[in-house]
This record gives structure tokens, sequence and C-alpha cells, in this order.
């Protein structure tokens, strides 16, 4: 019988072929695993990370009570007649759920 192998591979699109700098085995990163470790490094444009929500740390009633506020003030249905009305109604919606959130979770 044969032995088993599991082939590892490094996949990248066309277009960041040629910002490879490395591509190899990290055979020191090994942890008696049946994949042998590869680094793959890039030459990109460094970005910044996002910061990103502590949703598990949400203040629930301040968020029901600010969304509850600022959905409450409605437009008249006069306001909704055209696609202008509908668009401008939309985005206020978003907005105020989204100053909701930035009220009532905090940053991580």
């Amino acid at each position: 019988m044969g032995h088993n192998v599991t082939v590892d591979l490094v996949m990248i699109s066309p277009e960041l072929e040629d910002k490879i700098i490395i591509c190899g085995l990290r055979s020191e990163l090994d942890h008696d695993s049946d994949h042998i470790p590869i680094a793959t490094i890039l030459d990109t444009p460094q970005c910044q990370t996002q910061r990103t929500r502590q949703w598990r740390k949400t203040d629930i009633k301040k968020l029901k009570d600010k969304c509850t506020k600022a959905l409450s003030d409605k437009v008249g249905h006069e306001g909704l007649q055209d696609t202008q009305g509908i668009d401008a109604e939309a985005y206020r919606i978003v907005q105020s759920i989204q100053q909701a959130i930035k009220e009532s979770i905090p940053m991580a």
C-alpha cells in the first residue's frame, strides 16, 4: 500500500502574483500536524485595521430607547410620494440607527 500524502497549497489571484516576496515552507512552525506551515508574504500597501464594536457589551435599553426616539420622528405620507422622498427617509432611518449604535455599543 502507498502512503497517503496531503498536498499543502497556497493560492493567489493572478493580480497579486507579482507582489509575492516570500512563499515557502516554515517547518520550524510545525506542531505535529499532517500539514506543513507555509509562509506567504506579499508586497501590498499597509492598511489600518478597522476598530470593531464590543457587541456583547451593548447597552440594550439605551440602544432600544435611542432607536425608538429617532424612529418615532416620522415623515408625513406626503414626504414619501417620490423616490427622492423615499431615499431621504431611508437615509434618515439608517443614520438614526447608526447613531444609536455609536451611543450604546462601545468600541473594542
